[in-house]
């Protein structure tokens, strides 16, 4: 016997419970602003509550748990547990789809990847289109077959915002200064917009003041220092319009080496 969702959600509805897909990545003060609206909708509306019972569990604290990485590789992408799925009535399978699609990663010398990247105005652009870039990033970085799945900038994915994923922290509107007296090194670094798995060998420095804003508009700020240094450069560069394979040397290792990114 067939049966019909009858849940009835309106878009800010959807909206908000699209949010929840990155509250592991929100800082604590936008986790509790986020918990609040919800906890008032689900006063008011029968129906955001069953769909928010029924699809999240209602539980806070397991996705706290998770570490940023795994959320943000799982969640971007994951329909199964997705609000949406839940409110078919509402949502077009057509949009689901398109919704899921995974994004093609440019390879060089794609002129979009060649191009300096905007920044993202949280005043004047769309929130919900924040929110499905850094959802095909997600699902971009997710289906790769090799490497670590470090880091994508949106270049990479045809979209010239500064935004980008790194060691699972969605920044936007990057930037970063370097310390005085930090030295630069060699690194080995493999790119997903270079093809057959090429090794470039680039120099970065080995720390770094870091900005950006995370999906909330808010200003973030650390100290980076080796890898997580090393990828942050490596993702700006791609918002500046460069790819590895512009500003390092090929690397030919007589050796077998796992490439990472």
């Amino acid at each position: 016997m067939e049966t019909k969702n009858t849940t009835k959600l309106t878009e800010d509805d959807i909206e908000l419970l699209d949010q929840m897909r990155l509250f592991p990545m929100m800082d604590k003060s936008s986790q509790k602003r986020l918990r609040e609206r919800i906890d008032a909708r689900r006063v008011e509306s029968k129906d955001f509550d069953e769909v928010f019972g029924g699809t999240l569990s209602g539980n806070y604290g397991q996705m706290q748990q998770e570490s940023q990485r795994q959320s943000l590789l799982r969640t971007m992408t994951d329909a199964v547990l997705h609000p949406i799925d839940t409110a078919k009535g509402v949502v077009g399978e057509a949009l689901l789809k398109q919704r899921n699609k995974t994004p093609e990663i440019l390879i060089h010398p794609n002129v979009k990847l060649a191009r300096i990247a905007e920044p993202w105005d949280f005043e004047k652009e769309d929130g919900k289109e924040l929110l499905s870039i850094i959802r095909k990033l997600g699902a971009a970085l997710r289906s790769v077959d090799y490497g670590s799945r470090l880091g994508m900038a949106a270049p990479q994915i045809g979209i010239s915002k500064r935004i980008f994923i790194c060691q699972g922290a969605v920044c936007i509107n990057p930037s970063y200064t370097v310390p005085k007296m930090t030295d630069m090194e060699d690194i080995l670094e493999g790119c997903y917009s270079i093809p057959d798995k090429q090794i470039w060998k680039t120099k970065r420095y080995k720390r770094i003041f870091a900005k950006w804003q995370s999906v909330d508009g808010s200003e973030r700020e650390f100290k980076l220092k080796g890898l997580d240094a090393t990828v942050f450069q490596h993702e700006y560069d791609h918002l500046e319009g460069r790819c590895s394979c512009d500003i390092g040397v090929l690397y030919t290792p007589e050796e077998h080496l796992k490439v990472t990114k």
